[in-house]
């Protein structure tokens, strides 16, 4: 919802940031592959970049991605699980 959220205010040229703790807690769950030192210095940045969003630094836009649904425990630590599309909203 946070990332769907940003969609709606970004096409009506509002701006939306969730908290980021609550950014780093979205990310550690269902995200865990995110790269820990941008989850650390820029959770929303990384939120919207794991989703297919934005990029981040000089990681370009993903256009396969996905996010980690199952139990914690069951992750291989490696596993990216990919979804393919382009589903940034805002150009640019």
């Amino acid at each position: 919802m946070l990332v769907h959220g940003w969609d709606i205010a970004c096409r009506f040229g509002l701006e939306f940031a969730p908290p980021e703790d609550v950014c780093v807690a979205v990310l550690r769950r269902i995200f865990p592959w995110a790269p820990d030192e941008q989850v650390a210095i820029h959770p929303w940045q990384t939120l919207l970049w794991v989703n297919g969003r934005t990029a981040l630094g000089d990681r370009p836009v993903l256009t396969s991605w996905g996010w980690w649904c199952r139990p914690l425990d069951e992750w291989d630590g490696r596993t990216v699980p990919t979804w393919d599309g382009n589903l940034r909203a805002c150009p640019g």
